[in-house]
């Protein structure tokens, strides 16, 4: 019958955990779209948003989505 790895088995290894802080990306932004594709995707939005709306199902969103205006 197999019973698993012995307790002893383990050994203590020299593990270097990196310093916490937040981390700095080296690599520059994809520019996947255009500026004018941005505005033309952003118009589009607006639209939608002004022909379809929204529904806003939690009442506490309303209330605040009221009050700021």
């Amino acid at each position: 019958m197999r019973r698993g790895r012995s307790k002893n088995v383990r050994e203590v290894t020299n593990f270097q955990q990196a310093p916490y802080g937040q981390k700095k990306n080296p690599f520059q932004p994809m520019s996947i779209f255009s500026e004018d594709e941005i505005e033309a995707i952003h118009q589009a939005s607006l639209k939608v948003l002004c022909d379809t709306g929204m529904d806003i199902q939690s009442p506490r969103a309303v209330e605040i989505l009221k009050r700021e205006g």
